[in-house]
């Protein structure tokens, strides 16, 4: 269900629906990016660099909503 949800799969039958649009008509890398969160089992971190580094690169894909810092803090 949550990869339903996350657009990562088809429903075979109906449709999911976010905000009451079907996240099929839309472009699910925009739906993905602005409203979706995925927290991996294996994180994939780049290992040679340092995890603010890593944070930091996700950053340069889309603006984060709070400054790095601050969601250092935030764990």
């Amino acid at each position: 269900m949550l990869s339903l949800l996350g657009g990562l799969a088809s429903p075979t039958s109906g449709q999911i629906l976010y905000q009451g649009e079907d996240i099929a008509k839309t472009v699910l890398a925009d739906y993905r990016r602005s409203h979706v969160s995925f927290i991996f089992q294996s994180y994939h971190l780049i290992d040679y660099l340092t995890p603010t580094e890593n944070v930091a690169m996700t950053s340069k894909l889309m603006p984060l909503p709070k400054s790095l810092p601050q969601m250092l803090n935030l764990f």
